[in-house]
């Protein structure tokens, strides 16, 4: 009986750190690109600074180290 209760006592903690763990995590939105291309190559100056170039004269650039890209004119 005594082997039960802590059984039991185990899986509640077990269920409480993982639904705590549940809690913690955050929803990352992704969204679509404004541009549909194959790109053929990446290339960064540095940690913030990069360009991809891609079909039919395509080139987007980041400022920020990619977490965001702008179309860039030829």
């Amino acid at each position: 009986m005594k082997q039960k209760f802590q059984r039991i006592r185990q899986v509640a903690t077990i269920t409480v750190a993982f639904t705590m763990l549940l809690i913690g995590c955050k929803t990352e939105v992704v969204r679509k690109a404004d541009w549909e291309a194959n790109f053929n190559d990446l290339y960064f100056a540095d940690a913030k600074h990069g360009w991809i170039v891609g079909e039919k004269g395509l080139i987007v650039h980041t400022k920020d180290g990619g977490k965001t890209w702008k179309r860039q004119e030829i």
